[in-house]
């Protein structure tokens, strides 16, 4: 009996999702049993580091690569001899599928300029009111001015660390206090901006007199950063 190698899908640029005919055995998820590689040059031939089951589909494994698929660029996915199904059956012989990755730009270049302002922000884990996922399941990372423009944000409005009680804290402190202590928060604001090294000045500013009358304040924090950039970060309050 045999099982035969019937389509593939790139769902992330690491990964490819190869569906059976049969449901697999354990056998099936050994990356020595599958090979990728370019076809057109435009990207390199990634090694398969290990193999994944796919909860929902018995016939499927998806494949891990060691590096990114490149965008408009062609490939030829390999099953070897001896894939193992449930039944008892197994591939009879090497069986290649070609896969084009989807993306009208093969090639993509950043500028100059862009790369030098992604490596003076740096690179972070993604943190938007909760760690963010890449669609194949790994933490996303932030670059560049959004990265440090996203940390800005996180710290002033941040209810503070266990680890670091000079992280944030500075808002809540304020909540509920009385109208004068507003200028002390936009201080305190600034203050907690700068202790980023990104940040070279800071201030912030009411955004409308007649909030603070109604208790219901609005900050703007306006950093300015290295690199002549600046970042604006609203800060909402509530004072008595």
């Amino acid at each position: 009996m045999a099982i035969a190698l019937q389509s593939l899908t790139s769902p992330s640029r690491k990964r490819v999702r190869l569906q059976f005919s049969n449901s697999l055995a354990g056998g099936a998820f050994d990356a020595a049993k599958y090979r990728v590689v370019s076809t057109d040059g435009l990207g390199g031939d990634p090694s398969v580091i290990r193999v994944l089951v796919v909860g929902d589909s018995p016939g499927s494994a998806e494949l891990v690569l060691s590096t990114d698929l490149v965008d408009g660029a062609g490939y030829d996915v390999t099953a070897l001899t001896g894939i193992p199904a449930t039944d008892a059956s197994s591939t009879l012989t090497d069986t290649t599928l070609p896969l084009r990755v989807a993306g009208a730009n093969p090639i993509r270049k950043r500028s100059k300029q862009a790369e030098a302002f992604d490596e003076l922000f740096g690179t972070d884990i993604d943190y938007n009111n909760g760690w963010q996922e890449t669609p194949d399941g790994d933490l996303a990372i932030i670059i560049g001015f959004a990265n440090a423009s996203s940390a800005i944000g996180r710290r002033v409005k941040s209810e503070g660390l266990p680890w670091d009680p000079e992280y944030g804290r500075i808002a809540r402190e304020y909540v509920d206090g009385p109208s004068p202590s507003v200028a002390e928060l936009r201080s305190e604001l600034a203050a907690q901006a700068q202790k980023d090294d990104r940040v070279k000045d800071a201030s912030a500013i009411i955004v409308s007199s007649e909030a603070l009358e109604s208790g219901e304040v609005l900050l703007e924090l306006q950093a300015q950063l290295i690199g002549k950039l600046s970042v604006t970060v609203p800060v909402p309050i509530k004072v008595s």
